[in-house]
């Protein structure tokens, strides 16, 4: 009808940025074999910065005829349909140093495994290339290819090949592939390109290998600025007075474990005040954003009622002297 813009017409989908990972031990902690980070919070990729031991990532420059043959037919079939194959997957998937690199180094069992075109469930002129799949299908990720010439990698919990199987052969999965809303949140944006996907799939498992191995010493300067982002800060002047003002706190409760009381409360006093004249001095000289410490709140609340308790147990005493010589 006049005035109707096409489905093709309508601007591109802008999909949820995350990427799809495992834990690097204590330096990002994963809740399961698997978890999404913002990408935004990931570090940067600079394949420049992979020297040394990790020059493996440059490849060798042999092309292996066999591959070249399979991919040059998965781009005849793309171009055919309107999209193009990104060069660096066809460098990196012919390479013969490179082609299985990413299955050598995952730690959880993924493997190539290169789909035919795939139409996108949520663009009509899109496709989706899979190259990459967890042992299990937690995850799988594809290439999208669109009409424009854009590519980039996404992950999906669907196995898109077997859904469209599926679909033809009337069998029901449970994925309505034309609810559009569904579809576009089964499908997450992780990389600008492939060569930034395959360099930070890398550096991520060599890392867990070396975290797991400790053998730290043997990474490159690439996958060691990679750690380094996840580098606990330095501990600030801050964090070390809030912990002397806890310290204090503690040891002015602790003092009253001791069964002599009268001994134990002329030991807290001076803590409990060290403690809560500490706490206080450095949270008048703290931002608002450290003001929000427990550390410094528990070092302040313990000194003070170990402090207070003691002072209080001294009044009781003077009030009734009687007890105090006979204790």
């Amino acid at each position: 009808m006049s005035g109707e813009r096409s489905v093709s017409d309508a601007p591109p989908i802008v999909f949820a940025r995350a990427w799809c990972g495992t834990d690097l031990g204590e330096y990002r902690p994963c809740r399961s074999t698997y978890e999404r980070y913002p990408y935004e919070g990931l570090p940067r990729i600079d394949p420049a910065d992979f020297t040394g031991a990790d020059r493996r990532l440059a490849g060798s420059g042999e092309v292996v005829p066999e591959l070249a043959v399979e991919l040059g037919e998965l781009a005849e079939g793309l171009e055919a349909k309107g999209v193009t194959l990104p060069q660096d997957f066809v460098t990196f998937q012919t390479d013969s140093k490179l082609y299985r690199l990413l299955d050598e180094i995952s730690v959880t069992a993924c493997s190539t495994h290169i789909s035919e075109p795939l139409p996108s469930p949520v663009e009509p002129d899109a496709y989706l290339v899979r190259f990459l799949r967890d042992q299990q299908d937690c995850v799988i990720w594809y290439l999208y290819l669109r009409p424009s010439g854009e590519s980039f990698v996404v992950h999906s919990h669907l196995d898109y090949e077997y859904e469209y199987e599926a679909r033809r052969a009337g069998e029901d999965t449970g994925t309505d592939l034309d609810d559009l809303e569904e579809q576009q949140s089964a499908i997450l944006w992780c990389a600008p390109s492939f060569t930034e996907f395959a360099y930070r799939f890398w550096a991520e498992n060599r890392l867990w290998r070396a975290l797991n191995d400790d053998a730290l010493s043997g990474l490159g300067p690439g996958t060691r600025a990679y750690l380094n982002h996840y580098a606990p800060r330095p501990p600030t002047e801050f964090d070390r007075e809030a912990k002397t003002s806890l310290r204090w706190g503690v040891a002015s409760v602790a003092v009253w474990l001791f069964p002599y009381w009268v001994l134990s409360s002329l030991i807290a006093i001076p803590l409990g005040m060290a403690g809560a004249c500490k706490a206080f001095i450095v949270y008048r000289r703290a931002d608002p954003t450290e003001r929000r410490s427990g550390r410094l709140l528990a070092g302040f609340l313990l000194s003070a009622l170990s402090g207070g308790a003691a002072i209080a147990y001294w009044v009781f005493l003077f009030r009734h002297p009687e007890l105090l010589v006979r204790d």
